[in-house]
């Protein structure tokens, strides 16, 4: 059954969830977006290129440990920039590659949410060369503004700023951080992630409505065009 998320009419997709700093909850939001988007009965398949599998890993234990088995599938494309043999033209393209041939098997209207690697800015700007949206989750914190600015700096696809309050309190200053972080995107979200233990032991708490409120957010925006689109 369908969580009620509404949908304009656009083409497929893929939607990248990125952030230069660690410890942005990337693989909680793209587990969490195709869980929202798969469940409104769209064509979504989340795209694991982490070092790690972080995505695959948590959507194991997600059904090992708490039994829930999510209606998307999970494709994983290992991809280490800090390997000694990453060849980051060759590499870069083959990753490209696979993920637009993801794209087009799901046919118009599917979705491919990708789960990014942090600190690496070439294969970032590699990714960034197929992407339709972009979603940059940002906590209001000193420590990730600069990172954030420069994940921002490095995409030409379209960005969505999503809020991530990690912390018990927000002040004026981290406010303040967040307006001159919005600047260089091109859309701040409308929903408000807030911390959650559940999330940490790959879990989901009873509401999620954060989550279909971004899910609806971003597709409002999938008429953009992405200037640079190519797998060249």
């Amino acid at each position: 059954m369908g969580n009620g998320l509404e949908y304009n009419g656009r083409q497929n997709m893929i939607l990248l969830v990125a952030n230069l700093k660690g410890g942005m909850a990337r693989t909680t939001i793209s587990v969490m977006l195709a869980r929202a988007y798969a469940e409104s009965s769209e064509r979504v398949v989340l795209a694991d290129v982490t070092c790690d599998g972080d995505s695959a890993r948590y959507v194991d234990i997600m059904k090992e440990k708490h039994g829930l088995a999510l209606p998307f599938e999970v494709r994983e494309f290992p991809s280490d920039p800090y390997e000694q043999n990453y060849d980051a033209a060759k590499d870069g393209a083959k990753l490209r590659e696979s993920i637009q041939s993801l794209k087009e098997s799901l046919g118009n209207n599917g979705i491919v949410v990708v789960d990014t690697n942090s600190h690496h800015e070439e294969s970032l700007r590699s990714l960034d060369r197929i992407a339709d949206l972009v979603v940059v989750p940002y906590d209001y914190s000193g420590t990730a503004f600069k990172p954030t600015l420069r994940t921002l700096d490095a995409l030409t696809a379209p960005t969505t700023v999503l809020p991530y309050r990690r912390f018990s309190t927000i002040n004026e200053g981290d406010e303040t951080l967040l307006h001159r972080v919005v600047k260089k995107a091109s859309h701040l979200s409308n929903a408000i992630l807030t911390r959650d233990e559940k999330y940490e032991i790959c879990d989901i708490p009873d509401s999620t409505v954060e989550y279909d409120q971004l899910a609806t957010d971003l597709l409002k925006q999938g008429h953009f065009t992405h200037p640079l689109k190519s797998t060249d």
